[in-house]
């Protein structure tokens, strides 16, 4: 059935920065889903002036600020992860120096992802209950609207991951 043998091969590729970009716009799209569901349940809760629900409300408040604030953190350890292991990923690639030209008309692809992403997270910010969730966190309001930036240095991390080995 499960071959204990077979080795999982995953190598650094160039579309690692574009996943890694997606993959943070999710993150933060689904921490404000369940920001907002829990801010709707405390708001509820609190209306309902019952004396036995106070611990429920510091529970619950104490939970919100944890939850945004963890995932804020993990977002930042997200992004100084992901380029490094991509870097390590890419190294155990063989290249040919003749897909350099290739790699560059990628290259262009890629920074028009990154903007496409970038800006879904600006028209983002444009709702004020969006607005308001980012402004609770320290790192994501740093990251997210650099995204471009970010995606195109981690891009040039897995290019010199791929590029600079020497030749076997």
């Amino acid at each position: 059935m499960f071959n204990h043998k077979r080795k999982l091969k995953k190598r650094g590729n160039i579309d690692d920065p574009v996943q890694a970009v997606g993959i943070f716009l999710v993150i933060v799209i689904t921490v404000f889903v369940m920001y907002l569901l829990l801010s709707n349940f405390n708001t509820t809760i609190k209306g309902v002036n019952a004396t036995n629900y106070s611990q429920v409300t510091d529970f619950a408040d104490t939970y919100e600020d944890r939850f945004v604030k963890g995932w804020d953190y993990g977002l930042l350890f997200l992004a100084i992860l992901f380029p490094l292991f991509s870097y390590i990923a890419a190294r155990k690639i063989s290249t040919d120096p003749r897909m350099m030209i290739l790699t560059f008309l990628v290259l262009g692809f890629l920074m028009l992802i990154f903007m496409l992403i970038a800006n879904m997270y600006g028209a983002f910010l444009d709702n004020s209950q969006f607005a308001d969730f980012i402004a609770q966190t320290t790192f994501m309001p740093i990251i997210m609207p650099n995204l471009l930036y970010y995606g195109l240095i981690y891009t040039l991390i897995v290019l010199i991951g791929l590029f600079t080995k020497p030749q076997v």
